[in-house]
């Protein structure tokens, strides 16, 4: 019995000492492919024509080609490209800058911003100069299963040196609505919310990121809230992406496929109610003006029941995301989808557009001496202010405080409709009314806003003779 302890203390041993032997490996495997970026965020400010604060903020990267291209998290350029009814409105549209890429040995390396992709969370950056560098190889690893084990690299804080961290997790969820998804565990200290996700073999799958969706099966064992659980995102998932990464370019981005449909689930009661017990398909709440939708013919009640001959279901909201992503990642701008109408099937033709621009892509003009900025409105402003959807106008971003616009009482989100008596229904009718001021030099000018669905009449006092000899 003694001798059998004592073999089994040594075997103990032997294994601890080849786990820790494959760990460095693997850690020195990837030391100079997974780094540190650090980069300056603007901030936001509401008082001020121009962001004039920054933070300087810092996040794990993958090297993912020979040329210098690096993916990270996309939370380095937290503003939407893209329309969203549920947009972030709190992120400076201004780019990351100062971008500088660590490695392990020490060697800083600037970079630039390259693009995102929403869907995904990541973002790419490339460095500036031109010199080689090393790739993670990433492998196709089909599946995950549910308790199958992963090794999460990424590092640690500032307040730790940016160590390299490895944290062995299992899968602890799967969600297949769609596409599957495999959650873990993520209740670990980190430099941020990304980092590379490996095999318990050490090859590399992916990336891991905080994951929020609703999850359909857990472990049994895996005592985790939604809030806590972080998300694997296979190769497979954005290997194209590496050969073409995202491009930004404003208001020129590239950006994904557009229906423009509010739409619901199709529930088994509305296709009782429908007389179509059987039927299945994605139900249309809303069209929105000016969108491939309506060029196609689509009406309110219209249940879609195939695309491109793929039938579709939704008896409940996530399963929206299905269809929405089938639209989102569509490469061809043609689709037929087959509607269901008055008891009757119908096929109709679609030319998808892309999404709309988000308000951080939009325009924004500023005078600096009556003290506002102004956008042109774009979806995602109309539907977070509640405005008709056809509402045209220009919108106030951001007040100076202090300013003449402020004490006259101008607020961000005041809809302008008029200025002076001229009509403001656009960024340009803006421009020339404001072009005009500067020239006549008016004591006061008169507005005529829109303000959480009622209208007033705002007289703005200037002091341009006080100002031009303090400029003297």
């Amino acid at each position: 019995m003694k001798y059998l302890f004592h073999l089994i203390l040594l075997l103990s041993f032997i294994i601890n000492a080849q786990a820790q032997k494959s760990w460095q490996k693997i850690n020195e495997r990837y030391s100079d492919k997974v780094v540190v970026i650090s980069y300056f965020e603007p901030l936001l400010s509401f008082e001020e024509i121009k962001d004039k604060e920054r933070v300087k903020r810092y996040l794990t990267g993958i090297v993912v080609d020979e040329r210098g291209l690096i993916m990270t998290s996309a939370a380095i350029y937290p503003a939407n490209i893209e329309f969203s009814a549920s947009a972030n409105m709190m992120a400076s549209a201004q780019l990351p800058s100062d971008i500088k890429v660590k490695w392990g040995n020490g060697k800083e390396l600037p970079a630039e911003f390259i693009g995102k992709d929403e869907d995904l969370s990541i973002a790419f950056i490339r460095l500036k100069d031109s010199v080689s560098t090393r790739p993670v190889q990433f492998q196709n690893k089909g599946q995950l299963q549910l308790g199958q084990k992963i090794i999460l690299l990424h590092h640690l804080p500032a307040s730790y040196d940016f160590a390299n961290i490895m944290i062995e997790r299992r899968i602890n969820a799967l969600s297949d609505e769609g596409e599957k998804r495999f959650y873990f565990e993520n209740n670990f200290l980190s430099l941020s919310d990304f980092g590379l996700a490996l095999d318990e073999n050490g090859n590399a799958i992916g990336y891991h990121y905080l994951g929020r969706e609703n999850v359909r099966r857990r472990m049994p064992f895996a005592n985790v809230g939604a809030g806590q659980l972080g998300r694997i995102v296979l190769f497979e998932r954005f290997a194209p992406l590496i050969k073409e990464p995202p491009f930004f370019k404003h208001k020129a981005t590239v950006r994904k496929k557009w229906l423009g449909i509010y739409m619901q689930p199709f529930t088994r009661d509305l296709a009782r109610y429908f007389g179509q017990p059987e039927l299945h398909g994605v139900l249309v709440s809303t069209i929105i003006q000016n969108s491939p939708a309506e060029a196609a013919g689509l009406l309110p009640g219209d249940v879609i029941t195939r695309m491109n001959d793929v039938p579709l279901k939704a008896d409940k909201e996530s399963d929206l995301n299905i269809f929405r992503q089938m639209i989102r990642s569509q490469t061809v701008d043609t689709i037929t989808l087959e509607i269901f109408r008055k008891n009757h099937f119908l096929l109709k033709k679609v030319n998808l557009r892309g999404s709309p621009i988000s308000q951080f892509m939009a325009e924004e003009i500023a005078n600096q001496k009556l003290g506002f900025s102004a956008k042109e409105l774009t979806r995602d402003v109309i539907l977070s202010r509640n405005l008709e959807p056809d509402t045209r106008g220009v919108w106030v971003s951001r007040v100076e405080r202090a300013g003449w616009a402020d004490i006259a009482g101008l607020q961000i989100g005041d809809l302008i409709e008029t200025v002076n008596e001229t009509p403001i229904e656009t960024l340009d009718d803006l421009k020339k009314v404001l072009k005009e001021i500067e020239r006549q030099k008016p004591k006061f000018v008169k507005m005529f806003i829109q303000r959480n669905g009622s209208t007033r009449f705002l007289f703005i006092k200037t002091n341009y003779q006080q100002t031009n000899r303090g400029d003297e």
